[in-house]
C-alpha cells in the first residue's frame, strides 16, 4: 500500500518533490529549453529596453552596490587567504604581529612579483590560491618581516635588483638610453629644461 502525503515528514515530502520535479524536467526538458528561446526571441527587444531604462532610472545605486560588493567580496578572498596561510592564527608567521592591515601574502620562494604581473593583479592571485586548494609555498608575513625578507635574499621584484649588490648589476647607460634621457646623473633624473618647467608650474606660471 503506497505511503501517503500526510503520513510523511516535511523533510520526506521535499525529498519526494524534488525527485518528481528532476524526472518531470529530464521528461521535457528540450521542449522548455524551446520555449524559452522563443519567448526571448519575441520579447527581446522589448526587455533590453527595459533594462536600459532601468539603469537610466537607477545607475549610481547599481553602481554604488557593485563598488561596495566588490569590496565585500575581495575582503572576504583577502580574510580565507590570510586565515588559511597562517595557519589560522591571523597574524605574522615571524613576528606575530596580528594588525591585518599589515598582513601581506609572502612567496616563500620568492617569484610573486611575476606571479601578480601575469595575473593582472594581487585579488586574481588570492582567487587563484582559493580554486586551486591553496597550494602550499605560500606563508602570512607582515610588511616589515615581507620588504625585510626581500631585501636579505634579493627577490625584490622580477629581477632582484634591490638587494646587496643591487647597484654593480644595475647597467645605469642602457636605463638611460631607454628613457632618452641625457648621460648624466641618475635614470629617474629629469634634463634641466624639463625640470625648469616642472617647478614654473608648480610655481603657478604658464609655459
Amino acid at each position: 500500500m503506497p505511503i501517503r502525503l500526510s503520513d510523511m515528514s516535511e523533510k520526506e515530502r521535499k525529498l519526494r518533490r524534488s525527485a518528481y520535479d528532476k524526472a518531470y524536467y529530464e521528461r521535457t526538458k528540450d521542449k522548455q529549453r524551446e520555449r524559452h528561446r522563443r519567448y526571448y526571441q519575441e520579447h527581446k527587444v522589448k526587455h533590453q529596453q527595459q533594462s536600459r531604462d532601468y539603469y537610466s532610472e537607477h545607475s549610481e545605486k547599481i553602481k554604488a552596490d557593485a563598488i561596495r560588493t566588490g569590496k565585500e567580496l575581495r575582503a572576504k578572498q583577502r580574510a580565507a587567504v590570510l586565515f588559511h596561510y597562517s595557519n589560522g592564527t591571523m597574524a605574522c608567521v615571524q613576528c606575530g604581529c596580528s594588525d591585518i592591515r599589515a598582513l601581506v601574502l609572502d612567496h616563500i620562494s620568492g617569484g610573486g612579483t611575476e606571479q601578480r604581473r601575469k595575473m593582472g593583479s594581487g585579488v586574481q592571485v588570492w582567487l587563484w590560491l582559493a580554486r586551486h586548494g591553496f597550494p602550499p609555498g605560500y606563508q602570512i608575513l607582515c610588511a616589515n618581516c615581507n620588504t625585510i625578507k626581500a631585501r636579505e635574499k634579493s627577490e625584490y621584484g622580477s629581477n632582484g635588483l634591490i638587494g646587496t649588490d643591487w647597484r654593480s648589476r644595475f647597467d645605469w647607460k642602457e636605463q638611460l638610453r631607454e628613457l632618452a634621457l641625457p648621460e648624466r646623473g641618475r635614470a629617474w633624473e629629469l634634463p634641466l629644461n624639463v625640470r625648469q618647467d616642472v617647478r614654473r608650474v608648480l610655481d603657478g606660471e604658464a609655459l
